[in-house]
């Protein structure tokens, strides 16, 4: 399959371009991987390495190369983590939070791989503290399942993640998903759902804050899907009891307390 990948794909070489506003947006090949859709503000790629902006100390306007090294060196996350009191850290990606939109299976795939290869380089130097989460193609299962065999038998990984908007039109309850949370099971690791801002993929409520109001589509983005797969997943023999699904990062506890008092 990476052969494929790499014949296939060869052509598509990512790169970052400045457009109009000054912003660096990421680009494969002609298509623009951080455009959330007419109207929508773009991703900026230097603003996934603006830590500290929040505070007021950084911009989101820098170039990527002018953030918090920490992304890219792994020695200079080992100084960042030490700073902060933290012993290991299992990753996941920023800006490949968006590649979910992406609908052919066999491109998806081939970034995927792409993706796992470098993060397990990454996290080589310091195999005790930094541990990769694999990111998966959910375009095709088949894909999904070989790009989980890949990082955790040849590359170390301890899971995998997807994203909980639908891929494809397919919810994550959807029965053409059993073999990936079965392949999960069989080699004894978890499946991540990580949400993120919007990414393109079908996001729910989103036809009610159209425009700028990035804070409240942002929170929007993570608390209704994560939500909404967590219900996909209650009554599913996948949820709790085989540990094939089993991490829900970036999406806070809230929406619990309600989904549970109506359920």
């Amino acid at each position: 399959m990476a052969e494929l990948h790499r014949t296939q794909f060869r052509d598509l070489a990512p790169c970052i371009v400045v457009n109009e506003e000054g912003a660096e947006i990421l680009h494969l090949g002609e298509r623009e991987l951080t455009d959330n859709g007419p109207g929508r503000q773009r991703v900026k790629f230097g603003a996934t390495g603006a830590i500290g902006a929040r505070e007021g100390k950084v911009s989101v306007w820098i170039k990527y190369a002018d953030g918090r090294p920490g992304g890219f060196d792994p020695h200079k996350r080992i100084e960042d983590m030490e700073a902060e009191g933290i012993e290991a850290a299992f990753l996941y990606p920023s800006l490949g939070l968006f590649l979910g939109a992406i609908e052919n299976p066999e491109l998806a795939a081939a970034i995927c791989r792409a993706y796992n290869r470098w993060l397990a380089d990454y996290c080589k130097p310091h195999p005790k503290r930094l541990y990769g989460i694999a990111m998966l193609p959910l375009q095709a299962v088949e894909l999904a399942v070989q790009e989980l065999r890949f990082p955790v038998r040849e590359l170390g990984f301890r899971g995998g993640f997807v994203r909980p908007n639908p891929y494809n039109g397919r919810v994550l309850d959807s029965p053409e998903y059993t073999p990936l949370w079965r392949e999960a099971q069989e080699l004894d690791v978890a499946i991540g759902i990580h949400s993120g801002a919007e990414s393109g993929q079908p996001t729910l409520a989103m036809d009610r804050f159209e425009g700028n109001r990035r804070a409240v589509r942002h929170c929007v983005a993570h608390t209704f899907e994560m939500g909404a797969a967590a219900i996909d997943f209650l009554g599913s023999e996948w949820a709790f009891s085989n540990r094939a699904v089993d991490g829900w990062p970036d999406g806070s506890i809230g929406w619990i307390v309600t989904s549970m008092t109506r359920a």
